[in-house]
């Protein structure tokens, strides 16, 4: 590597790539933006530090195609009354998932590339297909690097999922022993939209049961028809969500035996 190549690499870059489900790289991106916001406020120009960004996927022949003059469009509404918005771009990818090598895919990239003094970029990926989700990368960075760096990042949905809980408990008020959280936790990846379900949970909950939450109480409860969880998910996720439940049911009665 060159000196010129080194000097370059120690800059500061502060472009992502977020590897994980949509919910929590969502809230990673925003977690990062803060941090940067502290760290560099000097790249920041506009009504807000950030906004979200959804590449909508366009057939190769369709010639409907203007992601990117709808993307300049959200970008000058942001700069307010600068002359040009300066911050962050937090950018789902994944509708082109398998199309990484289709023309508009190649046309996007290289705009973000022709902006990237102006723009930062956090670009969220997601995991469900592994395979494709390293294609996609690779074909970021044979377009992007010569621009700019990114950092890949995966997402740690434990650390993530167990903060979330916390907060949902804090938020309604009520008090979780160990293990109800760890049922909450699992339950969190049951369905996308997971932390409504556990909201709703522990809402129906304490109204019944009171702020205090032990599995004890929480396992006869949620095998009732009164819960509304029931009316929340599908079959197959009912089924699921009961399974998990047994799981740690008979985790919780181990451990009390133990002791």
């Amino acid at each position: 590597m060159s000196p010129k190549k080194q000097r370059k690499l120690k800059t500061h870059q502060g472009n992502y790539i977020l590897i994980g489900p949509k919910e929590y790289s969502k809230k990673q991106a925003v977690e990062i933006v803060r941090k940067e916001a502290t760290l560099h406020p000097d790249i920041f120009e506009g009504e807000e530090p950030y906004f979200f960004f959804e590449l909508r996927y366009f057939t190769p022949f369709d010639k409907s195609f203007k992601e990117l003059k709808r993307l300049q469009g959200i970008a000058a509404n942001n700069a307010g009354r600068r002359d040009e918005y300066r911050g962050y771009v937090v950018i789902d990818l994944n509708n082109y998932l398998t199309h990484e090598n289709e023309h508009y895919f190649d046309i996007s990239m290289y705009f973000l590339a022709d902006m990237s003094d102006c723009w930062k970029y956090i670009f969220l990926v997601g995991d469900t297909n592994d395979r494709a989700a390293k294609m996609l990368i690779r074909r970021m960075f044979s377009i992007l690097l010569p621009s700019f760096f990114c950092e890949v990042r995966d997402i740690n949905i434990t650390a993530l999922g167990e903060k979330r809980v916390d907060e949902i408990c804090a938020e309604q008020g009520v008090r979780c022993t160990e293990h109800v959280k760890n049922f909450l936790h699992e339950v969190l990846a049951i369905d996308k939209n997971g932390a409504v379900i556990v909201d709703a949970l522990l809402r129906d909950i304490s109204l019944h049961l009171g702020s205090d939450i032990e599995m004890i109480d929480l396992v006869p409860f949620c095998k009732s028809n009164s819960t509304v969880v029931k009316y929340m998910l599908s079959d197959k996720q009912y089924d699921r969500f009961m399974k998990i439940l047994e799981h740690n049911k008979e985790s919780s009665h181990e451990e009390r035996e133990a002791v």
